[in-house]
This record gives C-alpha cells, sequence and structure tokens, in this order.
C-alpha cells in the first residue's frame, strides 16, 4: 500500500524533519509498539513496527514536494488498510509540522 504525504519543505527540510521526530513514532501508535528506524540513503528511511504479533515493513521515499510511505501489511492486517492509511497520513503530517520552540 502506497499513501503519499504532501509537504512544502523540500527534499532536505522533509528528511531532517522525519529524522529529528523518527524517535517519536512509537507514541503515535497503540502502547506497546515497537517501531525501529534506519536510513540506508540520505532521502531514505525504513521503518519495522512490531505490534500485537505482528510486523509491518515501511520504506519512506523523501521528494521535494510530498513523501511516499510504501507499507507492507501482512495479510492479516490488510483488512485494516484503510484505517492504517489514515494514520500514515496523520502522523506523517505531524512528523513533517513547523518545528516546537
Amino acid at each position: 500500500m502506497k499513501v503519499d504525504v504532501p509537504h512544502s519543505l523540500g527534499k532536505q527540510e522533509a528528511a531532517r524533519r522525519l529524522r529529528e521526530g523518527s524517535g517519536k513514532l512509537g507514541a503515535q501508535l497503540p502502547a506497546g509498539a515497537d517501531v525501529t528506524t534506519h536510513w540506508p540513503a540520505d532521502d531514505r528511511m525504513a521503518v519495522t513496527v512490531n505490534a500485537m504479533g505482528q510486523k509491518v515493513d515501511a520504506d519512506v521515499a523523501v521528494l521535494d514536494d510530498k513523501i511516499v510511505v510504501d507499507v507492507r501489511l501482512p495479510p492479516m492486517l490488510s483488512f485494516f488498510g484503510g484505517a492504517i492509511s489514515s494514520t500514515v497520513k496523520e502522523t506523517g503530517a505531524k512528523l513533517l509540522g513547523a518545528p516546537k520552540k
């Protein structure tokens, strides 16, 4: 499942905000979710979420005007695709939002 999250930050600023906020991803998910991230390239983030006995992998491509999140759902979670897509959009928008002062 691919989810686009638009922004007007430019590629470098969007990547910077994602890097700074990636440690907060677990707080955006149900309690007990274990989230790991790493950056295989300057404009690509890999995310793994382990929750409720399920593992979800995602790749995030940072582009000039959006991020594209490619989520690979296990069959058991495919029924929740709409809800997961909404959560990805909301969480992505929060991470890309203006930095708090």
